[in-house]
C-alpha cells in the first residue's frame, strides 16, 4: 500500500505534481521481499525490491537534476544507505521505508524500472480509523513501536543516528522523533526524565509526569512552538536478539503552538501506543 499518493495515470508536470509520490522525501509502504537475479558477468545475485499493492505514479530525479514520472509502478527495487541486516528480517512483511527520493535503472544490478534511495526500513502494520490513516513504526530491534497520524507526518527527515526515525510534516512545522536503544548500566527512568527537563530549558511546562517505568512531559518555549516527549524502560521482549537486555525507548513531537488544536488530539493516542508496546 502506498501511503499519501493520489494514482492518476497522467503524466505532465503540473499534473505529476499533484497525483504522483514525490521524488523528495515521502514515506511507502509495501511487502519487502528478496529477489534473485543474474548479472551479466558477475552472475546471481539477491535484490530487496518492495511490491505495491496498487499501480502508482512515481516521480523520479534524472542526471542534469531534471524529473521524470513513471505510471503503474508496481514494483521498487530498494537501494540506498538502509540497514540490511535488519531489512533481512522484515522480508515477507508489510514495511515502511523512509525514502530519500527515487530514480531510474541504469545499470546491470538494477532489477527495476524505478528504484527507492531508502534513508531507513521499518516493519509496519497500517491501520485505519475513519478518515485518518495510521502508520506503526516498529523498531525491529528492540520491539518499541509507535502509531502515528499519516495526515500529519508525511515526509521523512534526517536522524541524529541510523537506527533512528524522524518524520515532518508536509511543511516541515510539525516533527516527530522516535528512538529506541539500549539502556546504560544503572540508567534510570528518572535520570531520563531529568535531562529532559534540562533539554527543556527556558520553556513553560505545561504538564509533567514521571513514573517507576515512564515519563512524559509537554510545554511551550518562548518562540511560539510546542513540545512532548516521553520515554520508558522495559526489558526486550519475544525472541529478539537483544530479548532480556534492558532498553530505552522514547519520541519527541514539535509543533507551532498556532497548531495544538490540529496536534495534541493526536498525543494521547500516540503516548498509548508507544506504552502498550513496551510496558
Amino acid at each position: 500500500m502506498v501511503l499519501g499518493a493520489v494514482l492518476g495515470s497522467t503524466t505532465t508536470a503540473a499534473q505529476a505534481q499533484r497525483t504522483c509520490l514525490s521524488a523528495q522525501r515521502n514515506i511507502i509502504t509495501g511487502k519487502l521481499v528478496r529477489e534473485i537475479h543474474r548479472h551479466p558477468a558477475q552472475g546471481k545475485f539477491k535484490a530487496f525490491v518492495l511490491r505495491l499493492s496498487r499501480p502508482t505514479c512515481i516521480q523520479f530525479a534524472t542526471p542534469g537534476r531534471r524529473q521524470g514520472v513513471n505510471t503503474g509502478v508496481r514494483r521498487l527495487q530498494v537501494s540506498g544507505d538502509f540497514d540490511r541486516a535488519r531489512a533481512t528480517k522484515l522480508t515477507g512483511r508489510q514495511v515502511t521505508i523512509g525514502a530519500r527520493g527515487f530514480f531510474q535503472s541504469h545499470t546491470a544490478w538494477h532489477v527495476t524500472g524505478t528504484l527507492v534511495d531508502a534513508l531507513w526500513v521499518r516493519g509496519t502494520t497500517p491501520r485505519y480509523r475513519g478518515s485518518d490513516s495510521l502508520i506503526e513504526l516498529t523498531d525491529e530491534a528492540f520491539g518499541a513501536l509507535i502509531a502515528v497520524p499519516y495526515r500529519l507526518f508525511r515526509k521523512t527527515a534526517p536522524a541524529p543516528r541510523k537506527a533512528e526515525t524522524k518524520l515532518t510534516s508536509r511543511d516541515g512545522n510539525v516533527s516527530l522523533y522516535f528512538f529506541a536503544r539500549d539502556r546504560r548500566t544503572k540508567a534510570s527512568v528518572a535520570g531520563y526524565y531529568r535531562r529532559a527537563l534540562l533539554g527543556h530549558r527556558g520553556a513553560t511546562f505545561t504538564y509533567r509526569r514521571l513514573t517507576r517505568r515512564f515519563f512524559a512531559v509537554s510545554g511551550r518555549w518562548q518562540n511560539g512552538r510546542s513540545f512532548y516527549q516521553a520515554g520508558a524502560t522495559f526489558i526486550v521482549k519475544g525472541d529478539r536478539d537483544r530479548a532480556g537486555q534492558a532498553a530505552y525507548a522514547g519520541f519527541v513531537v514539535r509543533w507551532p503552538a498556532a497548531r495544538d488544536a490540529d496536534v495534541t488530539p493526536h498525543i494521547p493516542k500516540m503516548f498509548q501506543s508507544f506504552w502498550d508496546s513496551v510496558k
